[in-house]
């Protein structure tokens, strides 16, 4: 299957094959991120050697801090741009507030006609099944029309002492992290 073969070497040549065709063979972009975690900068790095190897050569301008980078994204002062951003449980924090044309993230300047109705049909389904049903047809579509590229997604595996009570439902916050409401210790 392309893109999972081992070695690489034939990922590579297609990579370079395709993108030599689209006219972008030698093009160097600018791609910044928020230099105030090493996390972001060294996948920001990680995606330059990957783009490297398929003939895109790019630059990465760090910034100094995440508001600074989030300030660039909404001056449109950026060409490729790496950021990080909490999760949901609920896929509207994703359909709707990053793609949306409207939506409060959408930093990118996504504006697709189709996307939008689609993000505005998931948030009024009645039932689980219709709301499922219009979430897989939003993927799908994102998956046409790429408006960007997940790399990574983290998943945080805690583990509590026998003597921590009381975790409820988790609650989010403005931030997309994800908290939990109510919790106690019965020693400490």
């Amino acid at each position: 299957m392309p893109g999972y073969r081992q070695p690489k070497d034939q990922d590579i040549a297609e990579a370079r094959r395709l993108v030599k065709e689209a006219g972008f063979e030698g093009v160097t972009v600018e791609m910044n991120t928020s230099g105030a975690d090493s996390g972001s900068a060294d996948l920001a790095a990680l995606v330059k050697e990957q783009l490297g190897k398929a003939g895109i050569n790019v630059n990465i301008k760090l910034t100094g801090n995440f508001q600074d980078h989030v300030n660039e994204m909404l001056a449109d002062k950026f060409q490729l741009t790496y950021t990080n951003h909490g999760a949901s449980p609920d896929p509207d924090e994703y359909i709707y507030k990053h793609f949306h044309t409207k939506g409060a993230r959408n930093y990118y300047k996504f504006s697709d006609p189709k996307w939008d109705q689609l993000a505005d049909k998931q948030r009024v389904a009645v039932t689980p099944e219709e709301r499922k049903k219009v979430v897989r047809e939003a993927l799908a579509y994102h998956a046409e029309v790429v408006p960007n590229v997940p790399l990574n997604a983290t998943l945080n595996q805690d583990i509590y002492r026998s003597y921590t009570h009381g975790f409820g439902k988790p609650v989010q916050a403005y931030d997309g992290l994800m908290y939990f409401d109510v919790y106690w210790m019965d020693k400490h």
